[in-house]
C-alpha cells in the first residue's frame, strides 16, 4: 500500500529566515509560519495560533532567504518529519517535529518584481521518488 506524507500550510512567517551550513557545507534555513484559528466556546470566539516549523535545503533555502521577510504571507508545501536525539546535559530523548519544504508559493502581491511566485526543491540524484516505485 502506497502511503502519503504532504501538508500545506498557509501564513505569515514569524521571522526573516536566515542561511545556515551544515559541517560539510549544505546550505539550510529554518522558519515557522503562523496559522491563525478560531472557533466558539460557550458563545465566545476564542483566537489562536499554531506555529509550524520548516527547514529548507540547499537552493529553496537560498530563495526563501532572499525574497522572505517577517510577516510574508506564503503557501508552504512539504513532508513532515520528526527527529530525535540524546541531549548531553539531561540524558534524555529530544523530539522535534518539522515540515521538510519542497515547495514555496509567494502570497504577498509582487511590489517590486523580483520575487519568483513559487519555488519547488527538485528530488536529489539518485532519491527515490513515489513515481519510480512500481507498487
Amino acid at each position: 500500500m502506497r502511503s502519503l506524507n504532504i501538508t500545506r500550510t498557509i501564513g505569515h512567517l514569524g521571522k526573516k529566515p536566515e542561511i545556515q551550513t551544515t559541517p560539510n557545507g549544505t546550505s539550510y534555513t529554518r522558519f515557522s509560519v503562523a496559522c491563525n484559528y478560531r472557533f466558539r466556546s460557550n458563545d465566545e470566539l476564542v483566537e489562536g495560533v499554531n506555529w509550524v516549523s520548516f527547514i529548507a535545503w540547499d537552493k529553496l533555502a537560498q530563495t526563501a532567504v532572499k525574497y522572505l521577510d517577517k510577516g510574508s504571507l506564503v503557501c508552504v508545501q512539504g513532508r513532515i518529519t520528526t527527529d530525535s536525539w540524546i541531549d548531553k546535559k539531561s540524558n534524555n530523548t529530544q523530539y522535534r517535529t518539522q515540515v521538510v519544504a519542497t515547495d514555496i508559493l509567494f502570497l504577498d502581491p509582487k511590489g517590486d518584481g523580483l520575487a519568483p511566485e513559487s519555488v519547488s526543491e527538485q528530488a536529489p540524484a539518485g532519491e527515490i521518488l513515489d513515481e519510480d516505485v512500481p507498487f
